[in-house]
């Protein structure tokens, strides 16, 4: 009897350690942060704006300009390396390299959010060819939609727009 009543103790410690286990690993990755919601928006907009540009061309890093938003730097830096465009490199042809995307726009307010930028290759000014090769510009405008399966808000892009900066001035509206 008293065997039996160690057992029943022994498995009520050891459920009792594991549920204590099981709930600080959920609580683990709750984000821990007051502004937890604006650190996932840009998050979510980097991750699909990444995926958007690389169905033209890889981004080997990201180059921001100094002011841009803390949130908005650490969500692209979560995908690429980020560089200052200070640190930007270049050669003698180009002035912005082929992978290199430079941001231009990164914005989240309550109405809306926008990812703009230029894909490099960009040849420098005063080369041959610089008309045809000056790089592809993204617009990607991401209105606040209500998602029906959760019934939260969710930023949606269901089309964005790219420009090839050469003589054609081809732009063409992509759907999701």
């Amino acid at each position: 009897m008293r065997l039996l009543h160690l057992r029943l103790f022994a498995t009520r410690i050891v459920a009792l350690l594991l549920s204590s286990a099981l709930a600080s690993c959920a609580t683990q990755y709750a984000c821990k942060r007051a502004n937890c919601q604006r650190e996932h928006d840009f998050d979510s907009i980097a991750k699909f704006a990444l995926e958007s540009i690389e169905r033209v061309g890889p981004v080997t890093a990201f180059v921001v300009p100094t002011n841009l938003d803390a949130y908005a730097r650490g969500a692209l830096a979560d995908l690429r390396p980020v560089i200052e465009l200070k640190d930007m490199p270049s050669s003698n042809e180009y002035s912005q390299l082929d992978g290199y995307f430079l941001v231009q726009v990164f914005t989240v307010d309550e109405s809306g959010a926008e990812f703009d930028g230029k894909l490099g290759p960009l040849i420098r000014e005063g080369h041959t060819g610089r008309e045809d090769n000056r790089g592809t510009i993204f617009i990607m405008p991401f209105p606040l939609e209500d998602n029906i399966e959760d019934k939260h808000k969710a930023w949606a892009s269901h089309s964005y727009k790219t420009q090839a900066c050469d003589s054609t001035h081809v732009i063409v509206p992509a759907q999701q």
